[in-house]
């Protein structure tokens, strides 16, 4: 396993970057997460938006996911994450655990 590096419920800061958690939401095999991430250092750059999937339905001991459709509604949600944000500023975070 590895170590959390994302804010629960909570804002971070890590050097110059701020971390604003805003939302998060189960579903299942996936844990959504929303974050708002700022460089303190050149604030007139403004915020990006970050999606944060992790997708806990896979455990560590297995090569493969035990079902495929679990893996498949990753796949959907962040193709509905890219229709939305159309490579503005929406980023994401795919996480495997």
């Amino acid at each position: 396993l590895c170590m959390q590096y994302w804010p629960e419920k909570t804002s971070g800061c890590y050097g110059p970057i701020q971390v604003e958690f805003v939302s998060a939401d189960i579903d299942e095999d996936i844990i959504h997460r929303i974050f708002r991430i700022c460089n303190m250092a050149r604030p007139q750059d403004g915020y990006r938006i970050v999606q944060h999937l992790q997708y806990i339905g896979w455990p560590a001991y297995r090569d493969t996911p035990p079902s495929k459709r679990s893996l498949l509604k990753v796949v959907r949600r962040l193709e509905k994450w890219q229709e939305q944000y159309d490579g503005r500023e929406g980023r994401t975070v795919v996480h495997c655990l």
